[in-house]
Order: structure tokens, then sequence, then C-alpha cells
């Protein structure tokens, strides 16, 4: 018996090494070493995403898949849990790895910050990861335009029924309280006491609009664009029963 001992026990200690017949238990893991959005790892902590208000452009979101040694592996990606007023264009996709799911979202809702959740499924199960989105503010260009403009309008100067011609001023100021707002007064030169309000939109173009509204006896309409330099607007001045329509253009 105990030359047979050694013998047996080598036996069953090569049975073992080499697995008893059955595969190696390797531990379930995720087929990529990382992920970014916009270039920061969502591995290693919430990522936070600045987005402005009330544009309707599309924010690419990038989402880096890098493969651990097993390339051409395919992943779903999704992204869910939008608040309202927050879009989402694409919904699912599915790419290779290592690769890059190009996405987008169109954001017209309230400031604020937002969670949404960024899904990745695979061979080896299902992730998910918060993703914070801090809508801010559209930016308020009302305010760099104020200052003194002067014109000479092509069409003269509606003046009290008269149409005469010669050059002036008028003051541009921001409205207090009011974002996105400006006032004109001695607008197409009607004196300082008459003021027109203009609403300021910048995106997707640098327009100007004034609303319908009236002013001691003259009623205002009109809609242009401005730059660094210049208003530019097409308005429409009712006053009795006089009417003029003309192009305004006020430079400073």
């Amino acid at each position: 018996m105990k030359k047979i001992f050694p013998f047996a026990a080598l036996i069953i200690l090569f049975y073992c090494s080499c697995g008893g017949g059955h595969e190696p238990i390797v531990p379930s893991k995720p087929i990529y070493d990382e992920i970014e959005v916009n270039g920061v790892s969502v591995k290693h902590g919430i990522v936070t995403l600045e987005i402005i208000d009330s544009q309707k452009k599309s924010l690419d979101f990038y989402f880096t898949l890098i493969a651990a040694n097993r390339l051409n592996d395919s992943v779903s990606c999704t992204l869910s849990g939008f608040p309202a007023g927050i879009t989402d264009s694409a919904g699912a996709g599915e790419i290779k790895l290592p690769g890059t799911w190009f996405h987008s979202i169109n954001v017209i809702t309230d400031t604020g910050l937002y969670v949404i959740n960024f899904g990745v499924s695979g061979p080896n199960g299902s992730d998910s990861y918060p993703i914070n989105l801090h809508v801010i503010p559209l930016p308020d260009y009302a305010a760099s335009l104020a200052g003194v403009y002067t014109s000479n309008d092509p069409c003269g100067h509606f003046s009290y029924g008269d149409v005469w011609s010669g050059n002036y001023t008028a003051t541009v100021t921001g409205t207090p309280g009011m974002r996105h707002w400006l006032s004109i007064s001695n607008f197409r030169s009607l004196g300082d006491t008459i003021v027109v309000n203009a609403w300021v939109q910048n995106y997707p173009q640098n327009n100007i609009i004034i609303p319908l509204q009236t002013t001691q006896g003259y009623t205002f309409c009109g809609t242009g664009t401005y730059g660094d330099v210049e208003i530019l607007i097409q308005d429409t001045i009712i006053h009795a029963s006089d009417t003029q329509t003309c192009i305004t253009q006020l430079t400073r």
C-alpha cells in the first residue's frame, strides 16, 4: 500500500491541475476598459455636461468605448430619463469596440440640473451610469447693444406727420428687469420721450423684433438683424392717417 499511495496521489494531483476535464472559471467583467463622454470618464464619477437652454441645434455626445482585448465585440448604448423639453434624436445605437457612439439631443427646457441615465449592454451583461445635464440660461446679448447710434434713413424721418431728411442719433439701452429686451429712444427722430422696445434673439440668428406697440399715438412694429456695430430694422410706423414702412439703419 505504501508503494501505491504516491502513484495514486500523483494521478489525483495531475487530474486537479488540468481542471478535471472542466473549462476554467473566468470572472464576468465588462468588455471595455473605459467610457468617456466628451473626454471625461463616466467610470470615475458623475459627468456634468453644461448645455445652453432654448437652443434648437443638436449637441453631440461622444461615448468612447475602448476594448479590453476583445476587438470587434458589440455593445448597445441608450440614453434615458430625459426631462420634459429635452428630446433624444437618435435613440439606441450599436457599435463595435473600440469605437465611438455619436449622439445628439435637443434642449428646450427650464434651466437647472437634471440627471439622465447612460446604459451599455453587451455579451457580459449591462451597466448604467448617471450623467448630469446642467442647463444654463441663454446668454443675454441685449445689454451688449447699448450705446448711441447715428442714422440717416433712406426714407427720411417720420416726424410728427412730416417726412424730412437729415442725420439724427438714437440711444439704445437694456430694459431693466427684462432679459433679451432693449429700449430705443428717439427712434426715427421722434423724440427722446418716445421709447420703442425690441426683443433680441441670438439663436439661430441675430434677430431683433419690435412687437406691435403704441406709445403717444404712434404704433410701431418691425423685424431685423443686429451685429457688433449696426442694427438694421424694417419697421412700420402708423400715426393718425399716416403709415410708413422703411428700413432703419442704426450705426455706432
